[in-house]
């Protein structure tokens, strides 16, 4: 994409292609790398010799849960820590709260953050929500590294309509670099050199 512009002059349906292809790859090559990178975690901690496992202390983590509790959730579950210390990673199950923070995976009812936060409103590596933050964020409104939702802002975004260094949009794209819309899009002009 380096060389986009003589690319966009030369076939522009191709280059349309190629960006497409690219913002949408993404994810598509993610989620089978954290499914590898997952069982490998797994994997290493049930290689431990048994010895090694009994003498090593559990990774520290702390963790608060509300008494209050709505429809059988804690309002707030926060847990951190565990993954600093250098120890193979305890699988540990998913954050599940009306409020969820985690250094894992967090699910909220109204709010979560975490490597994977997954609520109305989320922020995280991952975020997937209605308002959604992080390096890669999906959702109605996602601004993130990628961004892919009805309204989508990041370095690369995907949606309805798009503002990013690469945009591409069905109704409106604003890109810092490039921008593709079916409808309009608007883009920095090629630097004209004399």
């Amino acid at each position: 994409m380096s060389h986009g512009d003589s690319l966009i002059k030369k076939s522009p349906s191709l280059f349309v292609s190629l960006m497409t292809g690219l913002i949408l790859g993404y994810p598509l090559l993610l989620i089978p790398f954290c499914i590898w990178f997952y069982r490998a975690v797994r994997k290493s901690a049930l290689e431990l010799p048994t010895a090694e496992v009994v003498t090593r202390p559990e990774n520290p983590a702390w963790e608060y849960r509300s008494s209050f509790q709505l429809l059988g959730l804690p309002f707030i579950h926060l847990r951190t820590g565990g993954w600093q210390s250098g120890r193979p990673v305890k699988v540990q199950k998913p954050v599940k709260a009306w409020i969820a923070v985690t250094d894992g995976v967090a699910f909220g009812v109204l709010f979560a953050y975490g490597g994977v936060a997954i609520a109305p409103v989320s922020i995280g590596a991952c975020a997937i929500g209605l308002f959604s933050y992080g390096a890669m964020a999906v959702g109605a409104l996602a601004v993130g590294g990628y961004g892919f939702g009805i309204w989508a802002f990041g370095a690369f975004a995907f949606g309805w309509q798009a503002s990013a260094g690469c945009a591409v949009a069905w109704n409106t794209a604003s890109g810092g670099q490039y921008a593709i819309a079916h409808h309009f899009a608007l883009a920095q002009l090629p630097m004209r050199r004399r």
